[in-house]
């Protein structure tokens, strides 16, 4: 430790630990946080967000096999990926440049799980998997701990660190207050402070505080989509549906009517081209079978229309030699997934859409024909001749 209090000449103190001599280092690591001399956070988020990319990288054949479920993907995203960039984010605050470059880290894994261009919006990839940004978990964390504090006893060694007052300042720029930081998370959520800090209940504040994350998310999104596409809505994934690998990926006939169902879910630019404007005035999805709500949120296997197209379609497939019934008999989790709906006029034609086309699924040979390979001409089925055509 060096001490340097008359600004003339600096004190070294030498500390041993046993006959061991402790040395002066300007970074040391301590339960996984980088401390610094100069009390900086830069180097230690700077590790951590070269370690979510090292980790990102190891992982790219997992995230870029389009064999591979998307939602495996996405639970090793969250489980293996965001953690390290997260660690101890409710104490840190660094420059814009750092925190850059933690986003940067998981959108680059998070657009690889989509296959999508890098040069999509992060926002809309963010809807499309249904996560947040890390900003958003940082600021719930941080007032979550204010939180916790508050209801601490003055006795307690955080709460009394907490209202310790800041010695004198010396030159040059001072660093960030942790009481500045908080101030700056609750102008940004735009809700009471006080208010929300009197909520009895640590859950009951962690669900104020995480819907007003969801509110600055979804407001960013509409701001963005109307920035540079005139969207005034993308089509939000509730489950977190990458619907690029479930269309390019090898399916049954029986698994590209389920995902044709709810092609609504559509939110990525690449395939809302056609799409580029929305009615503001009718902003409510209504399905065929009578079903109506304002979120565009309908669970696809409560949905008495797709329960009658799938009995017929169980029906025929048992009149067709080498598809496979039985993975479609049984009622799986993708079907208790929810069809969000991005515009309100696929509602009208994504069912009878379905409908027409049916017939010519079942005949595509683009699961297994005879020798094993997709058919170029079609095959006759029932005595219908379909040609091949991609979903």
């Amino acid at each position: 430790m060096v001490c340097n209090e008359n600004q003339e000449e600096a004190v070294e103190h030498r500390w041993k630990w046993g006959i061991e001599e402790i040395a002066v280092v300007d970074q040391y690591t301590y339960l996984g946080v980088e401390i610094a001399k100069d009390c900086s956070w830069n180097a230690h988020m700077s590790k951590v967000a070269e370690k979510g990319k090292a980790r990102a990288g190891k992982l790219h054949p997992i995230l870029a096999n389009r064999h591979l479920d998307t939602r495996i993907k996405l639970t090793v995203l969250k489980s293996v990926i965001v953690p390290p960039l997260e660690y101890a984010g409710e104490v840190w605050e660094g420059n814009k440049k750092v925190v850059k470059e933690l986003e940067a880290a998981q959108m680059k894994a998070a657009k690889i799980i989509l296959g999508c261009s890098t040069r999509t919006s992060n926002a809309a990839v963010r809807a499309e998997l249904g996560i947040q940004s890390l900003r958003s978990g940082r600021d719930a964390r941080k007032l979550t701990w204010q939180y916790r504090m508050c209801g601490m006893g003055e006795e307690r060694l955080p709460r009394i660190v907490w209202e310790a007052k800041w010695a004198n300042k010396k030159r040059g720029r001072q660093p960030t207050e942790w009481v500045k930081v908080v101030e700056d998370v609750w102008k940004g959520l735009d809700i009471d402070e006080d208010e929300t800090l009197e909520t009895e209940g640590l859950q009951g504040f962690k669900e104020k505080i995480s819907v007003a994350c969801a509110e600055r998310e979804e407001q960013n999104l509409r701001k963005e989509s109307k920035d540079k596409e005139g969207l005034e809505v993308y089509g939000m994934l509730k489950e977190g549906i990458g619907f690029k690998d479930y269309l390019h990926g090898p399916m049954d006939a029986g698994t590209k009517l389920k995902v044709k169902f709810r092609t609504g879910d559509i939110g990525l630019r690449e395939r809302r081209r056609r799409h580029r404007t929305v009615d503001e005035e009718d902003d409510e999805f209504k399905c065929d079978c009578g079903f109506e709500c304002e979120d565009r949120v309908h669970v696809v296997a409560e949905c008495p229309l797709y329960k009658k197209e799938r009995e017929v379609y169980v029906t025929e497939l048992g009149k067709i030699d080498g598809t496979y019934r039985e993975m479609f008999e049984a009622w799986n989790r993708e079907e208790r997934t929810v069809v969000v709906l991005g515009h309100s006029r696929l509602g009208e034609t994504f069912l009878s859409h379905l409908w027409q086309s049916r017939k010519e699924r079942l005949a595509i040979g683009d699961r297994f024909c005879r020798n094993n390979a997709p058919s170029s001409r079609g095959r006759v089925v029932n005595g219908l001749t379909a040609k091949a055509c991609k979903t």
